[in-house]
């Protein structure tokens, strides 16, 4: 997810306490002139802001986060998890570009020794892609483990199956930015919850104070959403790893909205259980043994914060039929157990199911269907062709039994309740068999579960191949980077 405009890039240059560092930089600045763009900052320090280019392809690493993320056309694409140069071989941070492309790349080791030709023992993995003539590049590796480390000699390594996948949509020229931010914004696109997450300080380059976040998301326009307190314990909460710290979703229940509380566990937002049940109107139970949230027959995991449960979207899809879909245009997380297609289309909000009755959303099938529907909200009546048909009004919006959607906008309306599930077709698009009237719409009635008995979960560019890289990067298994011997100067 791209950060806002306003949102700027925190980065510093390897901290030059050898000759080495001098060395690499002089050279990359004689061989290619404006290939390193870097200056001294502190971490907290805002130092250059970057917006991927409206047009063609960019790069951005986080050294932090262990993260390279792809932009298309200025926007993101997708971001692949990395592994990054060990503290005393720091990856470098600036703006660069990308200079040369190789399949099946030679690693010459830059302490001297034997070539390793392409294969399995090529720590370079399957593609090469410099960034410096000095032997920086992002690359393969073959040593899986090492993804998500600072454990390389500066380079950036990918799983060989994501460089491969990446390697044909990156032409040489790409700009890359590297940067050094342990602090970020994220948006999970399930429940366009946005979140703060701090990042461990993997150089020891210093961490953002409290007044410092707080400054920087005022700038953001995000000043008052988030504690202090909670900034707090997530700044210390990154030392082992990192941290989030989130705000409530606003959830849409049939028709009705409040917001609920979330948690987020591995960058996934999670709902608090006991306000979603209620809002369906189930019952909620608890079994300390399996540390479970149970309703009827149905065993519904949680994840436990400071005692209260929390769940995912996805568990309770699959333990309890509770669909979600979010909502761009009002910012609110739809949540429903009856889906409503509409000329075969999800609707992406769903029905409102009360006793023996399905009550559908008349404005937002309407619309689905290219037409308007108007409604008295006091006397919660749908208006039409001097007549009128009974509602119930829940939130903004009217909802209408399948009888009266049929009548009201001429559809035909199909309720299944083995699946849940409620299709809505247009006259129009309704095609008759041929030599035989079509038959006027009929309504199914079934007979319909109570909502206290959920289901039970069911169990091109130029490529040269095969070319030599005398890259900065070492066949060294993962480990604690803080153990790992200084980096020697490349031959």
């Amino acid at each position: 997810m791209p950060l806002p405009a306003t949102w700027r890039y925190t980065g510093r240059w390897i901290k030059k306490t050898a000759w080495r560092g001098a060395v690499l930089v002089a050279v990359a600045l004689l061989v290619w002139p404006g290939a390193v763009r870097a200056e001294p900052a502190t971490a907290t320090a805002a130092l250059q802001e970057f917006s991927p280019p409206a047009k063609g392809s960019a790069l951005v690493i986080n050294i932090p986060s262990f993260t390279l993320t792809y932009f298309r056309d200025g926007k993101e694409v997708k971001r692949y998890p990395v592994a990054v140069g060990k503290p005393t071989a720091p990856t470098p941070v600036g703006s660069f570009r990308i200079i040369s492309k190789v399949v099946n790349p030679t690693w010459y080791p830059p302490f001297g020794g034997r070539p390793v030709p392409p294969g399995p023992g090529n720590p370079l993995g399957r593609r090469w892609l410099g960034f410096l003539p000095s032997g920086y590049g992002v690359h393969g590796n073959n040593n899986p483990s090492s993804i998500g480390k600072a454990v390389s000699l500066g380079c950036v390594r990918m799983r060989n199956e994501d460089v491969e996948e990446l390697f044909p949509l990156i032409p040489v020229g790409t700009p890359l930015m590297i940067t050094y931010e342990t602090l970020g914004l994220e948006t999970d696109p399930m429940t366009g919850q946005t979140c703060l997450v701090f990042y461990p300080d993997v150089y020891r380059r210093g961490t953002p104070t409290v007044e410092a976040v707080l400054a920087r998301l005022k700038k953001s326009g995000l000043d008052g959403h988030y504690a202090p307190a909670e900034i707090k314990k997530a700044l210390v909460a990154s030392r082992r790893g990192a941290s989030f710290v989130s705000l409530g979703t606003c959830v849409r229940v049939a028709g009705q909205e409040e917001t609920v509380e979330t948690t987020v566990v591995s960058g996934e937002t999670l709902l608090a259980v006991r306000p979603v049940l209620a809002a369906f109107k189930l019952p909620v139970g608890w079994d300390a043994r399996r540390k479970a949230v149970v309703i009827g027959t149905a065993v519904l995991p949680v994840h436990l914060v400071e005692q209260r449960s929390f769940a995912r979207l996805g568990d309770l899809q699959r333990v309890l039929g509770i669909k979600s879909a979010w909502n761009d245009e009002d910012k609110v997380l739809e949540l429903f157990q009856w889906a409503v297609k509409v000329n075969g289309e999800d609707l992406g909000c769903g029905a409102w199911y009360e006793g023996d009755q399905v009550w559908l959303p008349a404005g937002a099938i309407a619309q689905a269907l290219g037409t308007k529907v108007s409604w008295d909200p006091e006397r919660q009546v749908a208006l039409g062709a001097e007549k009128e048909w009974p509602g119930r009004l829940r939130g903004q919006e009217l909802y209408v039994s399948p009888a009266v959607l049929a009548e009201l906008l001429s559809a035909k309306v199909t309720v299944l309740a083995g699946e849940r599930l409620v299709e809505v077709v247009e006259r129009a698009a309704v095609v008759p068999v041929t030599g035989a009237p079509e038959a006027p719409a009929k309504e199914e009635q079934p007979t319909l579960p109570p909502p206290a008995a959920p289901p039970a979960a069911p169990a091109a560019d130029e490529v040269q191949e095969a070319a030599p890289v005398r890259a900065l990067e070492e066949n060294t298994p993962a480990g604690d980077p803080a153990v790992s011997p200084p980096a020697k100067p490349p031959r």
